[in-house]
């Protein structure tokens, strides 16, 4: 038996060297890290296990953070980042201005002091009587990335997030600096969400409305900003879908946030006719959730989510014409979780909405700037 452990040390010990000499610090397999922490609570104590199978589930690894040293109003400018030195968390701090409600955001890596409201800079601390400051830190990878929307003056207090990933504050802006339209978009009230792992497919209807694209952007950011992304963590698959399916990435193409996060600004958005076939975009799920292609790994569940845009759509045969039954079997049989955000539907019959697992999958919005509400209830979904 110890002569077993000593063979799983040292092959643990040449993954883990090897890993480091690439760039990387990751588990092993996290899964397998989660059981025998349930089975072995001091895990994490012990200095073989912890430090070369299981670094990233016992925080030994650095994190990546977003990294800002000036203050920028949109936050979207902030788009370099930094690995920071073992025990930082990534920091973001918020200033909301009493006066005129504008914004300000700094993001770095931080000691746990800073963290605690022991490193405001003084200029910051002769401002408070005009300006909120949020100050809040989270232990995961460019976690510090302003994910749901606060109501001006109204500051929330320090905290440090938990590694399922705290909702960080975020102002309504687009990739390119322009203020998107205000929003009715409240707080989220979601203090943590769970943590599990999954292969996420991502259907998005390429709406004939230009101006959707910064709002979908912004929401698929949010959304990868609060879970884990790697290939022992989550990942993302996107394709695009209007008169046909077109595929941006596969599940396994972008396995780090950074990777992901710039492939999504890349989204190719054509802003075609809206004449969409059911049909079509089951196909396109039965051929990429095939556990072993595209990135479908066979031990993690598979998740769906498909955003449908009501707008713009042609009333035509092709769209209204529900597909027989046994397509939405076979769907359900890919996975347990598909979940449906209608945008614009107003309560009305959606055809797409028929493919998702239950009535509890369904999510009704009235608008794209009004995307960010979901992001809690989707979440949530996620573990389901």
């Amino acid at each position: 038996m110890d002569d077993l452990k000593t063979v799983v040390t040292l092959v643990s010990a040449c993954l883990f060297l090897a890993a480091q000499c690439s760039g990387q610090c990751d588990d092993i397999d996290t899964q397998a890290c989660s059981l025998m922490a349930a089975q072995n609570p001091n895990l994490c104590n012990d200095p073989n296990l912890s430090n070369t199978a299981c670094p990233k589930y016992c925080n030994k690894c650095p994190l990546i953070c977003y990294h800002c040293d000036t203050s920028v109003r949109n936050y979207t400018d902030c788009n370099t980042t930094r690995t920071c030195q073992i025990g930082e968390q990534c920091l973001l701090h918020q200033l909301v201005s009493s006066k005129d409600g504008h914004r300000e955001y700094k993001m770095n890596c931080a000691s746990l002091d800073v963290c605690d409201g022991k490193g405001i800079m003084q200029s910051e601390r002769r401002s408070l009587k005009s300006r909120n400051l949020v100050t809040q830190c989270c232990s995961s990878d460019l976690c510090n990335y302003p994910t749901s929307v606060v109501t001006a003056g109204t500051p929330s207090p320090s905290s440090s997030a938990t590694k399922a990933g705290t909702p960080l504050p975020s102002s309504s802006a687009t990739k390119a600096g322009t203020p998107l339209p205000s929003s009715s978009a409240t707080q989220a009230t979601t203090s943590s969400f769970p943590h599990c792992n999954r292969d996420i497919e991502v259907l998005i209807e390429d709406s004939k409305d230009t101006s959707s694209s910064p709002y979908i952007i912004q929401y698929l950011k949010d959304l990868v900003s609060q879970i884990d992304i790697g290939l022992h963590h989550n990942q993302i698959g996107l394709a695009l879908y209007e008169h046909d399916v077109e595929k941006q990435f596969d599940l396994d193409q972008h396995t780090d946030k950074v990777a992901l996060l710039n492939a999504i600004n890349r989204i190719d958005f054509q802003h075609t006719d809206n004449d969409i076939d059911k049909g079509d975009v089951i196909e396109f799920l039965q051929h990429q959730l095939r556990k072993g292609h595209h990135g479908d790994r066979s031990n993690y569940e598979d998740v769906v989510i498909i955003m449908a845009d009501h707008f713009h759509h042609k009333r035509s045969t092709r769209y209204l014409l529900d597909q027989p039954a046994h397509h939405t079997v076979d769907l359900s049989s890919i996975s347990k979780d598909v979940i449906v955000i209608n945008v614009g539907a107003n309560g009305a019959h959606s055809v797409l909405s028929s493919l998702a697992s239950d009535a509890s999958h369904v999510i009704d919005v009235p608008n794209y700037s009004t995307l960010t509400t979901t992001l809690p209830r989707v979440l949530s979904l996620l573990c389901v």
